[in-house]
Protein backbone atom coordinates (compact mmCIF):
# COMPACT_ATOMS: atom_id res chain seq x y z
CA UNK A 1 0.00 0.00 0.00
CA UNK A 2 1.54 3.67 -1.29
CA UNK A 3 1.83 6.32 1.06
CA UNK A 4 -0.95 9.31 1.62
CA UNK A 5 -0.40 12.45 -0.09
CA UNK A 6 0.78 14.54 3.50
CA UNK A 7 0.16 13.58 6.93
CA UNK A 8 0.98 16.07 9.98
CA UNK A 9 3.73 16.14 12.72
CA UNK A 10 4.82 17.55 15.70
CA UNK A 11 7.43 19.52 15.58
CA UNK A 12 9.65 18.72 18.87
CA UNK A 13 10.83 21.76 20.60
CA UNK A 14 8.70 24.31 19.09
CA UNK A 15 6.69 27.51 20.94
CA UNK A 16 2.26 26.99 21.43
CA UNK A 17 1.28 27.94 17.82
CA UNK A 18 3.83 26.03 15.74
CA UNK A 19 4.19 22.61 17.07
CA UNK A 20 2.01 20.75 14.25
CA UNK A 21 3.68 20.67 11.10
CA UNK A 22 2.25 19.10 7.61
CA UNK A 23 4.90 17.00 5.72
CA UNK A 24 3.92 16.32 1.95
CA UNK A 25 5.07 13.19 0.01
CA UNK A 26 7.89 13.67 -2.36
CA UNK A 27 9.02 17.40 -0.71
CA UNK A 28 11.78 18.20 1.67
CA UNK A 29 10.66 19.71 4.42
CA UNK A 30 7.83 20.50 6.62
CA UNK A 31 5.41 23.14 6.70
CA UNK A 32 4.75 24.55 10.32
CA UNK A 33 0.91 25.66 10.81
CA UNK A 34 -0.93 27.54 13.67
CA UNK A 35 -3.46 24.55 14.73
CA UNK A 36 -2.41 24.80 17.79
CA UNK A 37 -2.46 28.53 18.51
CA UNK A 38 -5.60 28.00 21.01
CA UNK A 39 -8.03 28.60 18.35
CA UNK A 40 -9.03 24.89 17.55
CA UNK A 41 -11.64 23.17 19.70
CA UNK A 42 -9.05 20.10 20.16
CA UNK A 43 -6.50 22.43 21.58
CA UNK A 44 -8.51 25.02 23.37
CA UNK A 45 -8.39 23.90 27.10
CA UNK A 46 -5.55 24.68 29.16
CA UNK A 47 -4.77 20.78 30.11
CA UNK A 48 -4.86 20.21 25.93
CA UNK A 49 -1.81 22.40 25.71
CA UNK A 50 0.80 19.53 26.26
CA UNK A 51 3.15 18.66 24.26
CA UNK A 52 1.29 14.78 24.79
CA UNK A 53 -2.06 16.82 24.16
CA UNK A 54 -0.38 18.08 20.56
CA UNK A 55 0.81 14.66 19.70
CA UNK A 56 -2.24 12.80 20.30
CA UNK A 57 -4.15 15.82 18.76
CA UNK A 58 -1.84 14.80 15.31
CA UNK A 59 -2.78 11.26 15.81
CA UNK A 60 -6.22 11.91 15.45
CA UNK A 61 -6.17 14.16 12.07
CA UNK A 62 -3.96 11.62 10.97
CA UNK A 63 -6.38 8.69 12.13
CA UNK A 64 -9.12 10.82 10.35
CA UNK A 65 -6.98 10.73 6.97
CA UNK A 66 -6.18 7.05 7.76
CA UNK A 67 -2.57 7.29 8.15
CA UNK A 68 -0.94 5.16 11.19
CA UNK A 69 2.01 6.41 12.95
CA UNK A 70 4.01 4.42 11.72
CA UNK A 71 3.19 5.69 8.13
CA UNK A 72 3.34 9.76 9.56
CA UNK A 73 7.26 8.50 10.94
CA UNK A 74 8.05 6.97 7.43
CA UNK A 75 6.63 10.16 5.46
CA UNK A 76 8.83 12.78 8.44
CA UNK A 77 11.75 10.49 7.42
CA UNK A 78 11.53 10.88 4.00
CA UNK A 79 10.45 14.59 4.07
CA UNK A 80 13.70 15.24 6.41
CA UNK A 81 16.25 12.35 5.34
CA UNK A 82 15.22 12.17 1.45
CA UNK A 83 12.45 10.83 -0.48
CA UNK A 84 13.06 6.93 -2.16
CA UNK A 85 11.26 5.77 -4.93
Amino acid sequence: MGMSGFCFVVVPGAKRGYRIAIVVRGKRGRFVTNLDDGTMPLMATEADRSERSVEECVHEMNQLLGISRDEANRMLCGALLGWRD
